[in-house]
Order: C-alpha cells, then structure tokens, then sequence
C-alpha cells in the first residue's frame, strides 16, 4: 500500500497537493462528464424527482442514466447535498479520490487473492504493483472516462468466483456468494452501464462451467441452472430500476447507432500495440485507428516477455512441458481456473464482435526504444537498462536450451504428443494474433453469445463499445500467466529464477515510470468549474431567463444521426463553465440515448426559427439566452457549414446546421452585448 501511495503521489501531485479538486480531463467526454455531475447534485429537485435534471435538453431534461456520471454516486451526493447539507463543493474532491484509490483498492485485492493461490510472494508483488498502472481501464482516466477506470470491480468479481468455489460444500454460504454477484452485478451498473452486461457474462459463464463440472460427478442437473437464475433475476431488477426511475424508457430506441463498427471492438493487433507515451514499444507496429483509439488493449511489457519465455521453456524443454500438462490436470483447475478462464474466453469473443474480418492491415517493424516522446532522460535510461536485460536473458535460455540437456534441477518425461500439442497451440495462437495481416470476408463469430441475442432483441446493441468486454479476459490472462510461472519456477536453475525475475521487474519499473510521467504531464489540471476559475466569466441577469440558447447548436446522444450535430468542442465547454456559474439550463444535449423526439423538435426550432407547439408549451414565459459564437458564425463559417455531412441521409440535421445562418434574423433577437468574442441575444419566444 505504501508504494501505491507514493506512486500515486508522484502520479497526481496535483490532487494531493489541492485536496484532491483537480482534473484529469479537460477536454471531451471528461469536461462534459464534470460539468453534468456538478450540475446533476447542484441542481434543485423538481417535481419528476432525483433521477430527473433539467440542465441539458431543456425544457424536457433527462434522467441520469443519460449524463455518464456515475448515478450511484451522483445520486446519493444530491440527496445529501439537498436533505442534509451542502456537498456541492466537495464533489468533486471526493471523487477524484475515490478514482485515485482504485489504484490502491485494486492492488490490495490481487494481494489478498494471489497470496492464496502464489508459492512465492515475488510474483504476489508483482502482480499486485504492476497490473492496476498498466491495465487499459486505468488509462480511461486521461480519456474523461472516470468510472470506468475501475479495474477493482474485475478483481472484486474474481475473488466472489473464488470464495463461491471453496465454500461449494455449504449450501448457506453458497447461497450468500450467489446474491453477493447478483448485489456486484447490479452496483456495476450503477456505477456504469457497461459493467452490467460484463459483470453479466463474467457471472453466468463462470457458474455455468463450475456447476457442469459437478454434474460430472454427481450427475444432479438442477444446479445448472443456477446461471439462468442469475441472468433472470440481474435482467428483472436492473429493468426494474429503470423501469421505476427513468421516465422517458419508453421513449428511447431501442438500438445504438454503429455497433460492430472496427473502431468500437477489438482487433487481435491491439493487444501487442504498446501506448505512444511507452518509452519501450512493442516491436511491430500497426496505427490504425490511433494510439488511444477505443479498441487498443495493450497488455504490457510484462505479459508479452513473461509469455514469451513461457512459450519458449515449453518448446524447447521437455519437463517444463510434462509439469505444465501435470499442472492443469490437478483439481484446483477444474472448478476456479476453469471457471474464470471460460468466463474470460467468452468475454473476449464479445470483444471481437458478432463477425470477424480481415484488415489486410499492415504490421512494420520498429525501434525498441521510443525515441519520439521527446529528449533523452531518465524514462529512456529505465528503458535501456530493461530492454538490455530482458534481450540477455532470453538469449541466454535459448543458447543453454540447444547447448545444455540439463537446464532444469527435475526431469520428466515428455511425450511427443505434448511437445505437438503445444506447437499446435502456440501457432493457433500466433496466426489468431496476426489475423489482421489477411484479407478475408465477414466470418460470424459464432462463440459470441451476442451473436444469438442481436436476432432476438436489438437491445443488445446499447453496448456497442464491445473492446470493453476484454477487459476480464486482461485480468484473467496476466494473473494465470504469473501463476504459472510461479508454480513453475522452482523447476528454473537459480541464475534463471534471477534472470527471469531482473526481466520482468525492470519492465514493470519502466512500464509504471512511463504511466506515471503520462499522467504527471497530461492529467494534474486545474478545476476548471472552480469559484475561481469562473470568476472571469460573465454574469446573467439572475432568474431573468428560462435558459440558454447556444449557436452553433449541438444535439447528440439520441443514437438517431439524422437529428444529430456534433458539438464545438471549444464553443461548449466555455459553454458548460457559463451555464454552471449562472445555473442555467441549455437547450442543446450532450448526452447518451436520449429521446429522438426531443431532438427532432429542438432541430426543428433551428429550422423554422421557432419552438414547435410541444416544446412552445413547456416554456415558462421568460425570454430565452440566445450565445452566438463570432469565431464559427462569423469568422470561419465553413467550420460550421462543414460540420454535418450526407445531406440526403441526414436531412434534418444538414438543414438545421446550415439554418442557424439565419436563425438570428428570422427569430428577432435582441442584441444584449459582445464579450469573449460572443454574441448575447435576447429571445422573447412568441
């Protein structure tokens, strides 16, 4: 715990030096992110109770599913902060800490697992330090991502899976373990709507498998369906929730615009993509959809060298194949290992997509040594000294495996057919990698369970991030190849227990330095909705307006993009900072799965310069604050003009982009005065 803090220190001086009211984002998803929490706990309760907020998408507002603003969280702080005391200026504080800690949680929970099941505590620490820094969840923090930042939740999950498995022989406390995965599941979801079918599919495979392999021996079926009860009861209680406190579910579509699209699963590639900050790359190199795109999942320098000396002991030394095949036969893998390996497999399929194709994408060769991210220093020196060391050591097992019959203290026999057994999978496993390299037609993934479901119900495509789902599988994967090498390791003479172990830690500490220097550069930021960073903004006249108007207008999240206009993102976020300061509500949306209706009728007051009767009717009589931004209206209108392509397929949306040209003089505004570069306008609605 105490290195954690000190890395967690060295990574957000910032947050620690200002109790914590910083920000990791200030761009995006992450500054939308902070202004809808803030504005969601600050906001008054209204009539249509705590889940509702008025202050996007007026005057219909939404429900904070709608926000991704962690509801378990932002709900709870609003009630305090309106039935008990103000919590307003602490919210964020008190978040950002919580993130922080999810360094320090995820490590302790992989301590605790792993001294259960790892011989030797090396690997225990290990695991325990490196794995929360270099996971890709962590890296959602720099993305606005915040909450999905959570890589406890998956360690969580594994040890429930784990107690579940040991306490099997009583049936009160495997009752227990069972609701306490339905309880996870559902907290999941509460803190991201993602978590929900994860946790989901992680749960039910797991059970599944576990409660199989028992039928085996006992021959009793009804314990099989112990995960359809889960699912069942997970799908009545979530739709529940949403059912009681989302008053507008009737009116979303059912479906999300581009699942399955390339940019949003997994391709085989990204998993040896290192990150463009890592001081170390990966030796191949493919760019396609950028270093942070949505489906990069690098696993590390750690698994990727760790794995490839797994590979090589088991080719080319015949003990280390018999002990593998003698480890896998013992009974601790047949309910645990089994269980959370299939949950992790089938998670990963998801990933992939409901088809799979190939790319004929490219993959280069590249420097070792990243020389891009800037000067030589310290980072470059970390670098060297774990590529020198890792290079050494893996060519000295090759030369003694060809040179030397006697590498390992143990011999066992080895039959031929492991060693071909092996060589089989290992090269499965390196054509599947490589699978972007070739040219082929959609094949459909038939191990996706999403496959199936996408043909009963579109609901399915809500969750079209599907890289997200490998998320276990990471998990999965890096704790059983540190276990294996742990159990194995006693078979290694001293000088390579010591190789092996100098490889894999001076990865680690240059892996770790490189996220440390990342986040020390990129996410120490000022709180940007601060008292003090909005003192400069202007100020309304209070309670003269209903709401503002911004031009250019922005309506995402109905999942529709025909009555979709992306925002500007400079325009907004001053945007969002104003309407806090002056507790104002805006007309525009950035949100996710909102109503298409209300963003017909919103686009459709561009169009005609005037509310449809619906919306006409909501409005509380007070004049509305039209904001025009100089900069995209006036100075560079091709900015605006541009900005929604395919008229034909997006009528609606082009002809309202192209209207707000107009919109001024048709709706008979008032000028109020300039300032910032910004028109302020005065619309009395008639």
């Amino acid at each position: 715990m105490g290195i954690q803090l000190i890395l967690c220190y060295l990574a957000f001086p910032y947050f620690f030096e200002h109790g914590f009211d910083g920000s990791f984002c200030a761009h995006g998803d992450g500054f939308k992110n902070t202004f809808t929490m803030l504005s969601f706990i600050n906001e008054p309760i209204g009539e249509k109770g705590i889940f509702h907020f008025d202050f996007f998408q007026y005057p219909y507002g939404d429900y904070v599913y709608t926000a991704d603003n962690t509801p378990l969280y932002a709900i709870a702080m609003r009630w305090i902060n309106h039935y008990l005391f103000p919590v307003g200026p602490y919210a964020i504080p008190v978040f950002n800490a919580l993130m922080i800690a999810n360094v320090i949680g995820c490590s302790l929970l992989l301590f605790y697992l792993g001294r259960k099941y790892f011989k030797n505590p090396y690997w225990v620490w290990l695991l325990a330090i490196v794995f929360p820094w270099i996971t890709e969840q962590f890296l959602r923090l720099d993305r606005g991502h915040y909450n999905l930042s959570l890589s406890s939740i998956f360690v969580v999950a594994m040890i429930l899976c784990d107690r579940y498995v040991q306490l099997r022989n009583s049936s009160r406390d495997t009752r227990l373990l069972f609701w306490l995965m339905i309880v996870w599941t559902l907290l999941g979801y509460m803190i991201h709507g993602y978590y929900l079918p994860i946790l989901c599919v992680f749960f039910a495979v797991f059970l599944l498998v576990v409660h199989l392999l028992e039928w085996r021996k006992r021959k009793d079926w009804k314990p099989i369906l112990v995960p359809f009860i889960y699912i069942l009861v997970v799908g009545i209680v979530s739709y529940s929730v949403l059912y009681l406190t989302d008053g507008y579910l009737s009116m979303r579509q059912q479906h999300a615009m581009s699942f399955n699209v390339n940019d949003q699963k997994l391709f085989p590639s990204y998993l040896y993509q290192s990150y463009w900050f890592n001081s170390i790359n990966f030796p191949l190199r493919v760019d396609n959809y950028g270093s942070f795109a949505e489906p990069h999942m690098y696993m590390g320098h750690v698994f990727w060298a760790g794995f490839l000396f797994f590979c090589l002991q088991l080719l080319m030394n015949s003990s280390y194949r018999a002990y593998l095949f003698s480890f896998t036969g013992r009974n601790q893998w047949n309910r645990f290992g089994l269980g959370i390996i299939a949950a992790a497999f089938i998670s990963f399929t998801i990933s992939l997509g409901t088809n799979i194709f190939g790319m004929l994408i490219r993959i280069k060769p590249i420097p070792v040594l990243n020389f891009e991210i800037g000067s030589w220093s310290l980072l470059y020196s970390l670098a060297l000294v774990a590529v020198v060391c890792s290079v050494l050591f893996l060519c000295m097992n090759i030369v003694f495996a060809v040179f030397s019959k006697d590498i390992f203290r143990k011999h066992q026999p080895s039959s031929g057919k492991q060693f071909i057994a092996v060589v089989l999978l290992l090269g499965v496993t390196v054509l599947f990698l490589f699978t972007n390299v070739f040219k082929f037609t959609d094949v459909p993934n038939l191990v996706n369970p999403f496959f199936y479901l996408q043909k009963l119900t579109r609901i399915v495509e809500q969750f079209r991030s599907l890289s997200r789902f490998a998320w276990p599988f990471i998990l999965v994967s890096t704790f059983f190849l540190f276990l294996v090498l742990d159990r194995s390791h006693h078979l290694l003479r001293k000088w390579q227990r010591t190789g092996l172990y100098i490889m894999l830690g001076t990865l680690s500490f240059s892996q770790i330095a490189d996220v440390v220097t990342f986040y020390q550069y990129n996410a120490n930021l000022v709180n940007r909705f601060s008292p003090e960073a909005l003192s400069h903004l202007p100020e309304a006249e209070k309670g003269r307006y209903a709401a503002i108007v911004p031009i250019p207008f922005f309506m995402v999240g109905c999942e529709d993009y025909t009555v979709t206009i992306d925002d500007h993102e400079d325009f907004s976020n001053w945007l969002f900072r104003f309407a806090y300061k002056n507790e104002l509500p805006v007309m525009a949306s950035k949100l996710s799965r909102t109503p298409v209706k209300f963003s017909k009728e919103m686009l459709e007051m561009l169009i005609h310069a005037a509310p449809p009767d619906d919306l006409r009717s909501l409005l509380p009589g007070k004049p509305l604050l039209v904001i025009v931004s100089r900069d995209l209206m006036l100075e560079h209108p091709d900015k605006v003009r541009n900005f929604v392509k395919d008229p034909e397929i997006n009528r609606t949306a082009y002809q309202a982009n192209l209207a707000q040209f107009d919109f001024i003089k048709k709706a008979n505004l008032d000028y109020l005065y300039t300032r910032d570069n910004l028109d302020f306008y005065e619309w009395n609605v008639k």
